[in-house]
């Protein structure tokens, strides 16, 4: 049975008298195109249909692995974002992850004693007609009983790490065993060469 496609329209045409044959001109009933038989527009053409229906679209493949991988990037880049931007409030909530952010050099980290921890997440000098620092960090309370109204030790520190200014602050909240929360402290006209701080918990 020779088997044979107009290669016009496409018509698909089967000879199982073999009144045709290879060389032999025929013309199509459906488009009137006239051509040739060869091996090219005979059985043949079927053969290539299944090789192309069943090679792999490699184009395809490497734009999906492509998409894939930008999608896995997107991702991991969006991850550590929130992770660095919303730091504060993921270290009082989850005070467990104050280590890691101290490790991942994200935190000033300051452990006073296995009590109270404080930790300097910001510190911002405003340059106006009134110089101001503003310090933000977090308190975590790890006593056995509530920690009201602690009070901080603001030390700043020249570059040899000698004192030249201190300020004792007392923060107006209340501290429930193993919590954290988030503090501010302003100091008006700070000490110029201020090169570091220091936070100490006052009991």
């Amino acid at each position: 049975m020779l088997k044979i496609t107009c290669p016009s329209c496409q018509t698909k045409y089967q000879d199982s008298e073999k009144s045709i044959a290879m060389g032999d001109s025929v013309k199509c009933c459906v488009c009137t195109y006239n051509w040739i038989i060869s091996a090219r527009n005979s059985v043949y053409n079927e053969i290539d249909d299944i090789l192309n229906f069943t090679k792999p679209n490699n184009t395809k493949q490497k734009k999906q692995s492509f998409s894939n991988i930008s999608f896995m990037i997107s991702s991991v880049v969006l991850l550590f974002s929130v992770i660095i931007l919303a730091k504060d409030s993921i270290a009082k909530t989850f005070p467990a992850t104050q280590d890691i952010y101290y490790n991942l050099g994200l935190m000033n980290h300051q452990k006073i004693n296995d009590n109270v921890l404080l930790i300097l997440t910001s510190n911002n000098q405003k340059k106006s007609a009134k110089n101001s620092m503003v310090l933000k960090g977090i308190i975590h309370n790890k006593l056995n009983n509530t920690l009201k109204k602690p009070t901080i030790l603001v030390e700043l520190l020249n570059n040899k790490g000698n004192l030249i200014e201190n300020h004792h602050i007392k923060l107006d909240l209340d501290l429930a065993i193993n919590q954290s929360e988030v503090f501010r402290i302003v100091i008006q006209n700070p000490t110029l060469g201020t090169a570091s701080i220091k936070l100490k918990y006052i009991k």
